[in-house]
């Protein structure tokens, strides 16, 4: 299950301005099943306002999302069970007092049959952790059980905000491999992230905000091998980006994903 949104427009009234403000300004995409999408660009430009939209914490001004070709009541139930969202700060979103009574909240909230130890493989958590409190575990284990407790409602569709913030290499991947799996099974990922080395090892499309439009939606071999402007996107540039190169070295990209290191000689 995917989504497609048609025109999104919010704003809000700059009162020393004497006008109102686009925070998000006719924002129209589409998501397929079983894609992770990526969502990049400068502090400010609407990526985290844009996804809060998705599952209805924000309601737009004008514009219509769809969910499987069906639209629903803003933050009903129907809707906020079919679009999970994981936070920046994820650790935010954990109030109770064992991992196990965290994952199960959101099943019981929906009275949804749930299987602990099945949503714990499903982000690779160990089961032992379940008799913890969630503020005794690591930053990487949190982000886990954040994710375990939205996807007990039986979401199809993930949202999440910078999700490797903050996680060691270690973490990262154990998060990488838990998102690629979900989306192996047909679940549809949206991730606001600024880790280009996941958007280009790992997703299918990138969509970059500014200003609040999108002003470009291109797959990462796209993005990474045309004459992009990475500072107008508000995007520090590595040096390999910085070599603006106009034939696709793969090998090199990958070593440099991997180490860091640039071959000067390939460019």
């Amino acid at each position: 299950m995917g989504f497609e949104v048609f025109d999104l427009i919010t704003e809000i009234y700059d009162y020393q301005k004497n006008k109102p403000i686009r925070l998000l300004d006719k924002v129209s995409l589409k998501a397929n099943p079983g894609e992770i999408m990526a969502i990049i660009g400068a502090i400010g430009s609407g990526k985290s306002t844009f996804i809060q939209h998705l599952n209805g914490l924000k309601k737009a001004d004008n514009g219509l999302i769809l969910i499987h070709n069906e639209s629903y009541p803003n933050q009903s139930r129907e809707w906020l069970k079919k679009v999970g969202i994981v936070q920046q700060f994820s650790q935010k979103q954990l109030f109770l007092t064992t991992v196990a009574d965290e994952i199960a909240f959101a099943a019981k909230n929906f009275e949804i049959t749930y299987d602990l130890n099945h949503l714990c493989a499903l982000v690779d958590l160990d089961t032992t952790l379940l008799a913890r409190h969630p503020r005794t575990l690591s930053g990487g284990q949190m982000r886990k059980v954040a994710i375990a407790s939205v996807l007990a409602a039986q979401p199809e569709i993930l949202i999440l905000d910078e999700p490797f913030a903050g996680l060691d290499w270690q973490a990262q991947t154990e998060l990488t491999q838990a998102l690629n799996k979900l989306a192996a099974n047909g679940m549809t990922i949206a991730l606001v992230t600024h880790d280009l080395n996941f958007v280009y090892e790992h997703c299918q499309k990138v969509v970059v905000f500014s200003d609040g439009k999108i002003i470009a939606e291109k797959t990462p071999k796209q993005l990474f091998t045309e004459d992009t402007n990475w500072q107008e996107l508000g995007i520090e540039a590595t040096p390999l980006l910085q070599t603006n190169f106009v034939t696709f070295d793969e090998q090199a990209v990958k070593k440099w994903l991997i180490s860091g290191e640039v071959d000067n000689e390939t460019y």
